[in-house]
């Protein structure tokens, strides 16, 4: 699965219950950035690529004609270096304005539109599969319905499933229910830290799932709460601060962790727990100004947290210390100041080792 943020938000491998699919969706990725970094993935010929792309090319005001070449140039590649591969061509999805979240997209509907037009023609000259999802996801007025989405630009759960549906004749067939969770699970509960991640593929272990939220501590208890009423094997807990505009409410962090162990005691005892507790912020990146100076309350809650982590028998996991450089989220580890890259999950993953084992 290439592409950018719409394609890395879904947990593709869990949807259709294949652990051989890969997500190679990067947030904000244009269609360029994408043949930039195709070819590891085209090294190993594999079976499938579903290509989708060029939403944040029309956000950079470029016209349906320049990306449609751009799409051309990226499919002639793949085809060219992996000729076994089967590429399949999605067409660019629908956005809703009304949001107005995104203002390089306001008034570009028409480009879209376009676009989309162009790769039709495109995917048929050069025997390309094209997928249409466009009319699994509109609404009557032709913007991406309410119901999919929380920004008018990325899809929530009901829109990765109607997405699925469309997909799945050409991946295979549905053998269990959309994002289910079974006993013998692991799943991995947080924000759009523990999002980021294709975890089931960096720990080896097809059991390992994710359940994700917006990044408040005050929506994490109920999270929990639905994951532990499923009573998987293990649940790993990740710590959220109180939204990231720069204001720590310490009250509220500790007692959505408070709230969410107890959900586990409640719903799911035998379930095995490690709570992971803050990640550092490196402050001088734009938009987390406002955590400079708090590099110390953080680590003072964290410590907090490893105390109710040993008053309530689970394990512990600090990633302050791993990932701080002079108490600053280290630059090696992040592109934006908070989020993490590939080096900062592998450092994240050798952590968790120690409580999950890859499989066999």
């Amino acid at each position: 699965m290439l592409g950018n943020s719409i394609t890395n938000g879904g947990d593709w491998h869990e949807i259709f219950n294949l652990p051989n699919i890969k997500n190679r969706g990067i947030i904000s990725d244009i269609i360029q950035g994408m043949y930039d970094r195709v070819d590891p993935y085209i090294a190993g010929h594999p079976k499938k690529l579903f290509l989708l792309g060029g939403v944040n090319d029309i956000s950079h005001h470029l016209s349906a004609d320049s990306i449609a070449s751009a799409i051309g140039k990226l499919c002639d590649y793949i085809m060219a270096k992996s000729p076994s591969t089967k590429l399949y061509l999605q067409s660019v999805f629908p956005f809703n304005n009304s949001f107005k979240r995104y203002r390089n997209l306001i008034g570009t509907e028409q480009v879209q539109i376009d676009l989309n037009r162009i790769l039709v023609e495109m995917a048929a000259k050069k025997g390309i599969t094209y997928i249409d999802v466009v009319p699994a996801l509109v609404d009557e007025e032709g913007n991406l319905r309410r119901e999919f989405t929380a920004d008018g630009l990325h899809l929530n759960t009901s829109g990765y499933k109607a997405w699925a549906e469309v997909l799945a004749p050409h991946i295979g067939l549905v053998s269990e229910p959309l994002y289910s969770i079974n006993p013998g699970d692991i799943v991995i509960v947080g924000g759009s830290l523990v999002s980021g991640c294709e975890w089931f593929e960096l720990l080896e272990n097809s059991k390992v799932k994710k359940r994700t939220n917006g990044d408040n501590c005050a929506t994490l208890p109920a999270l929990v709460e639905q994951v532990a009423k499923a009573k998987p094997a293990q649940i790993v807990i990740t710590a959220e601060y109180s939204g990231l505009k720069g204001d720590i409410n310490e009250a509220d962090i500790l007692a959505s962790v408070r709230k969410s162990l107890d959900a586990v005691r409640t719903y799911s005892p035998d379930s095995k727990v490690v709570l992971v507790g803050l990640s550092p912020i490196n402050s001088t990146y734009k938009g987390y100004e406002a955590f400079a100076g708090k590099e110390k309350q953080i680590r003072e809650i964290n410590a907090k947290l490893k105390k109710l982590a040993g008053k309530y028998g689970v394990a512990w996991i600090d990633l302050f210390p791993q990932l701080a450089k002079k108490n600053q989220l280290a630059p090696i580890y992040t592109n934006d100041g908070y989020h993490l890259m590939g080096v900062g999950y592998l450092k994240w993953r050798n952590l968790l080792f120690k409580y999950i084992s890859p499989e066999i």
